[in-house]
């Protein structure tokens, strides 16, 4: 169990990453860059102060209260559409939802390449870095490796093809979705 300390560190910290995304949205809704601002600050302040170790997710609950800072600010300047406001904003929220759990699922994937990648033959890596982070070409791959072109291609896609087994067993164990 973690110590309201650490859990207070790692909600700054999950907040801080998600700065500019949560000022987008406050922005996006409010119109006003200012309002937004001030918003983020009561965001900021509610986080801080919070001491429950009850959020599951720091930035779905920053969410959850910005919006509810927004209809308060859209209330005390008079608006009236407050209900279909409230719909709009459920909406926007669940795109952020289903952006998050894109953003979950490429960091997985691309952890599960990166120990995946460790787990490749030394010789087999080094073509990958040669072809993929250096940028060879097939041709100064064929010089380098004495290999003609055509072998290193179907090299390449076996190693390919072996990363995303590779990858795909990895997910399944770890129980997350493709």
């Amino acid at each position: 169990m973690q110590s309201t300390l650490e859990q207070q560190q790692q909600r700054t910290s999950e907040f801080l990453a998600q700065r500019h995304r949560l000022m987008a949205y406050l922005i996006g809704l409010l119109g006003d860059a200012h309002a937004a601002e001030d918003i983020f600050q009561e965001i900021w302040m509610r986080l801080a102060a919070h001491q429950a170790d009850d959020i599951q997710n720091t930035n779905a609950w920053c969410r959850a209260v910005g919006k509810n800072l927004v209809l308060h600010h859209w209330r005390e300047k008079g608006r009236q559409k407050i209900s279909v406001d409230s719909e709009l904003l459920e909406r926007i929220d669940q795109a952020f939802d289903e952006d998050d759990d894109r953003d979950r699922g490429h960091r997985n994937r691309k952890d599960a390449l990166g120990e995946c990648v460790k787990d490749l033959p030394d010789h087999s890596q080094s073509l990958l870095d040669q072809k993929y982070t250096q940028g060879l070409s097939f041709a100064e791959l064929s010089k380098s490796t004495g290999k003609s072109e055509n072998a290193l291609m179907m090299t390449l896609s076996r190693i390919r093809k072996k990363l995303q087994e590779c990858i795909e067993r990895r997910l399944q164990q770890e129980g997350l979705a493709l």
